[in-house]
């Protein structure tokens, strides 16, 4: 815990999906409105908004991002809060006040693994193959959760490309996190699956935060043409 002698302090946890939540507590109205963090990027990178997220992106790689800026009061109450942006320095500005129930929170988190696990289930194989299974972290959902609500799905058989900025990174920047975790779960048909999973798994089939992709499925080519209500991102033949 960091003492910032201004009638606030500040404890930095390090949490186990790597993500860094950065907890801030004011103790008074006396105490500043405004708490700056000076981010570490590689040179290149820009800092851009989604919503009320902040995405640190360095040509179309994710390196890292701030979830929506939040801060409550002793009582539970919410207090008002945003980010403002000035080059590599990012400011949370808490409009507390002696209204308000002492200590105020203010608990921004920075997020970087798109995924809480990637895994070779080996205890559910599929036709003796490996099965990948991974799950969502709290960044990688608030990411897609963020796109999903946006609704820029791209039409059901029109092989359009999304263009939802986290579809953008889910899409990209996961699959590759996927492929670092688990290299053999580098091939067509997982990438395929994984992709119909991306796109069409939360907003339009309700598959929620955990994704199963098996070895064993065939390449299909035409998986965006084809009958998503029947295969549901897990078909049987190269025709689905």
């Amino acid at each position: 815990m960091f003492d910032n002698n201004d009638g606030s302090t500040t404890t930095p946890i390090v949490r186990e999906d790597a993500t860094l939540q950065i907890n801030t507590v004011i103790q008074s109205p006396e105490a500043p409105v405004s708490y700056s963090y000076q981010i570490d990027l590689p040179v290149g990178t820009t800092i851009e908004r989604d919503g009320e997220s902040l995405y640190f992106l360095n040509g179309d790689t994710l390196v890292g991002g701030l979830a929506p800026a939040w801060a409550q009061d002793a009582d539970g109450q919410t207090v008002t809060t945003r980010y403002e942006v000035d080059g590599s320095t990012v400011t949370q500005i808490v409009e507390h006040d002696a209204t308000f129930t002492y200590p105020v929170v203010a608990d921004p988190w920075l997020g970087k693994n798109l995924f809480a696990y990637v895994r070779n289930n080996v205890r559910a194989p599929y036709k003796n193959k490996p099965v990948y299974t991974m799950e969502l972290s709290a960044w990688g959902q608030l990411i897609y959760r963020g796109s999903a609500a946006l609704g820029l799905v791209a039409p059901l058989g029109t092989g359009l490309p999304v263009t939802a900025l986290g579809y953008k990174i889910m899409t990209n920047n996961g699959w590759s996190e996927v492929i670092s975790r688990q290299p053999r779960a580098n091939t067509t048909s997982v990438k395929q699956q994984y992709v119909c999973h991306v796109r069409y798994g939360y907003p339009v089939l309700g598959s929620g935060w955990r994704w199963d992709l098996e070895a064993a499925r065939p390449s299909y080519p035409g998986w965006t043409r084809g009958n998503l209500w029947n295969h549901r991102c897990n078909w049987k033949t190269a025709s689905g």
